[in-house]
């Protein structure tokens, strides 16, 4: 069985697949992996069948290249290691070479700025959503084959389970793309040009693989229980709702008012009841306050 070695230059590793053979190996290793997931493992002769080399000295030339980088070796045969069920996973999914574009369709939304008809459009790996007067109002990058036989709107349920996941990932401090340590804080975003107000913002950014995540400061209450607990009285679901519907998730800085300790107070109302979420420079909720209002 491969033993583990120092940390391998990128280079090195994705130069490993730069010949079509080495792609279809990881290929036929990834579908192993999905068919038998308790037992992931190819015997040599078994996965050079699979991917119709029949030079064995030619096949085990292009196997070795990938030893150490994705594929591991064992006493049964090879098997992808994570590094190489993560590059089966982003081939498969185009990541990298996926090229889908849908839209723009309008959606059954409106603009939160000004009321337009919201317009979605997917290209490149990114959704985005905004209106015709170029309100930005939603972009996540969702990868090309989530959207090979999905409409827009669909494409939007799924972009919205993923940055409720995001944020709350990062908020336990974990980052949502590549796990390690992630900060989050209450940022300041200077206004633009014949705007006044400077409207503080959801901000995290992983210094290990610069995965960044910004957006309106009530982010940090997507997963609020009491929040919630508000919009599911009202016969509304925060999960399922887009996120520029949602009052306060908006770029509202009215929404937010100073407190001398620095730290922030979000207020919003829904119908009869208005909540105000305390929020500390780190974007994490540390006390509420609820009461009716006529």
């Amino acid at each position: 069985m491969d033993s583990p070695d120092e940390a391998i230059d990128p280079a090195t590793a994705f130069g490993a697949l730069s010949d079509p053979t080495r792609v279809e190996i990881i290929e036929a290793l990834a579908d192993t992996h999905r068919e038998r997931p308790g037992n992931p493992t190819l015997p040599f002769s078994e996965l050079r069948k699979c991917v119709g080399v029949r030079d064995s000295g030619r096949f085990l030339y292009h196997l070795k290249k990938l030893r150490g980088h994705f594929v591991e070796k064992t006493d049964e045969g090879y098997r992808l290691n994570y590094a190489g069920v993560e590059m089966a996973s982003a081939i498969l999914a185009g990541t990298y070479t996926g090229r889908e574009t849908l839209g723009p369709v309008e959606l059954d939304s409106a603009c939160s700025e000004c009321g337009e008809t919201a317009i979605g459009a997917y290209e490149d790996g990114v959704l985005s959503v905004s209106c015709d007067n170029d309100h930005p109002l939603f972009q996540w990058g969702v990868p090309p084959t989530a959207a090979a036989d999905a409409t827009v709107e669909e494409l939007l349920e799924l972009a919205t389970v993923l940055v409720h996941r995001a944020v709350e990932l990062a908020l336990l401090g974990t980052c949502p793309k590549c796990y390690d340590s992630i900060s989050t804080a209450v940022r300041p975003v200077e206004p633009e040009v014949g705007e006044e107000e400077v409207v503080p913002r959801f901000h995290a950014v992983c210094e290990t693989c610069g995965a960044q995540l910004l957006g309106p400061i009530g982010f940090c209450l997507l997963s609020h229980p009491e929040v919630n607990a508000l919009y599911n009285r009202h016969g509304r679901s925060v999960r399922t709702s887009y996120l520029w519907e949602l009052e306060f998730a908006q770029n509202d800085g009215s929404l937010v008012n100073e407190r001398d300790d620095d730290r922030l107070r979000l207020t919003f109302r829904l119908e009869g009841e208005e909540l105000s979420v305390t929020i500390d420079d780190t974007a994490h909720a540390t006390e509420t306050t609820r009461r009716t209002v006529e």
